[in-house]
């Protein structure tokens, strides 16, 4: 017996694990997508705001 159809038998023997499995890696899979996207438009935010307001370059520390 090949390996495909062993994996085969043993998704269609095991169905309610195989879903519960399916429907924890879909949601951490959307909230990395969700974190991702919320991540990037802050950062998006942050770079319109500082160009807004003339924030660009480095800090300096004027004490000695």
């Amino acid at each position: 017996m090949n390996v495909g159809k062993r994996a085969f038998l043993y998704l269609t023997r095991k169905k309610g694990k195989n879903l519960l499995l399916g429907i924890v890696f879909l949601l951490i899979s959307f909230s990395l997508l969700a974190g991702s996207a919320v991540y990037l438009g802050i950062w998006q935010v942050s770079e319109d705001l500082r160009s807004n307001i003339g924030a660009r370059g480095q800090r300096e520390n004027s004490y000695q």
